[in-house]
């Protein structure tokens, strides 16, 4: 399985309108980690296993399959990979401040809940 940053990293995509894409995946994910759902809250973590949300950003909360553990898991695995990008182009401010809260959530969400089926 390939991810778009997977693409973007390896130069076969470093357009100016990939970024911006990453970046605006970026802050959706910052703000629908604290969305409450049905699954939970970021407050313990048990939100971070949500996987279906509305376009405005609001909680799906009709029948689902939830939690859905492996979502945090590949979302913090493709944030990394950008953020690789973003300290090796001098952008370490960016990847800390921005990128590292939400990676370092879903890592918290993969820690906790690994064990469960």
């Amino acid at each position: 399985m390939r991810f778009v940053t997977d693409v973007f990293t390896s130069g076969e995509g470093r357009e100016y309108e990939l970024e911006r894409r990453l970046q605006a995946y970026a802050e959706v994910q910052a703000r629908l980690q604290t969305v409450i759902n049905p699954s939970g809250s970021l407050h313990d973590g048990s939100g971070l296993g949500e996987a279906k949300f509305k376009v405005n950003l609001r909680p799906f909360l009709q029948n689902w399959g939830r939690p859905q553990r492996d979502g945090p898991a590949l979302r913090a695995i493709a944030m990394m990979g950008y953020v690789k990008h973003l300290v090796k182009n001098g952008q370490a401010a960016m990847a800390r401040e921005i990128m590292w809260p939400i990676i370092q959530n879903d890592l918290a969400y993969v820690a906790q809940y690994w064990w469960v089926g």
